[in-house]
């Protein structure tokens, strides 16, 4: 049996760069199966059905996500390994905010911050940066937005130290979103995004998607509407390349907002594109459409 360190290496590599997520879930379903058989290494088994949770989610496989992080969290918990129990339970946060209620994903990520939130140090830092996005996204979604500011400048300046650049693209576009929605900043939400798009790029590939989305919605804003079509379209076609299901949704319904007062039957396919991906994934939809509010249903009974 392969040692599972390297094994995540591998898997981290086909994700983040090589966007070969299916492969990475063959090899680490391989490697879940072998580590569950052996007592000896049962610290390792949440660690992978965490990283198997992940990579569902990815595609939008979302029963599957569930179930692992699920089984991933009791194996945790039964080990008393606290980091990967916040961890986890920050994953199952963000999966309840994107598929469930703002309630559960609440609850979630409370005791994972709750243990993560005072810890210092190197090996506690990845996990603090993912639970303080979460908690952030919720503290957004309640309209708390001075809390949600805090939370993403606890995550960026965690993520800066260890350099972990999927946190850290992840929290730009968040704080993009702040600048833009809550303070009107376009500009600033459009350097902050461009400043990082290079490294993004060199270093995990598998970010591009949520970064080049937020971009074109602040050039969308800004009147910059070539810009927009063009960044949006790079990122629809990433997404849709490596089946990044979530970006896929929120890119396409993006797309269609861009092409709604330029060609209407496009825009009108990537509206169904959108409509598809959000039922697919079941994640919870937008209730707006730039034209009817009632799109979704419009779709639904076509």
């Amino acid at each position: 049996m392969k040692d599972t360190l390297k094994v995540i290496k591998q898997v981290d590599e086909l994700r983040d760069m090589r966007g070969n997520i299916f492969k990475a879930i063959q090899i680490l379903e391989k490697q879940a199966k072998q580590v569950k058989e052996d007592p000896f290494l049962s610290y390792d088994y949440p660690m992978i059905l965490k990283k198997l949770a992940i990579l569902y989610l990815d595609v939008g496989q979302i029963e599957k996500s569930k179930k692992h992080f699920k089984e991933a969290l009791k194996s945790a918990k039964r080990d008393l390994n606290k980091i990967e129990t916040a961890d986890i339970r920050g994953y199952l946060a963000y999966l309840e905010l994107e598929t469930g209620s703002i309630e559960k994903a609440l609850e979630y990520v409370l005791k994972a911050w709750e243990y993560i939130g005072t810890k210092r140090g190197d090996k506690f830092t990845k996990t603090k940066v993912n639970t303080a996005i979460v908690l952030g996204n919720i503290y957004f979604e309640q309209g708390e937005y001075e809390e949600a500011k805090k939370k993403y400048d606890v995550a960026l300046r965690n993520a800066e130290i260890i350099n972990y650049t999927e946190g850290l693209a992840n929290v730009l576009a968040d704080l993009a979103n702040y600048h833009a929605v809550v303070e009107n900043s376009l500009d600033r939400a459009e350097i902050i995004l461009e400043r990082e798009m290079d490294r993004i790029k060199e270093s995990c590939k598998r970010a591009l998607p949520r970064v080049q989305s937020q971009l074109s919605k602040v050039y969308l804003k800004k009147g910059k509407r070539k810009e927009a079509r063009e960044t949006a379209i790079e990122a629809y076609k990433f997404a849709k390349r490596r089946r990044l299901l979530r970006e896929l949704a929120d890119i396409s319904e993006l797309l269609g907002r861009i092409y709604v007062d330029i060609d209407q039957a496009k825009a009108d396919s990537y509206f169904k594109e959108a409509f598809d991906a959000y039922n697919e994934g079941g994640y919870n939809i937008p209730t707006e459409h730039p034209k009817r509010k009632d799109w979704f249903t419009d779709f639904e009974d076509a």
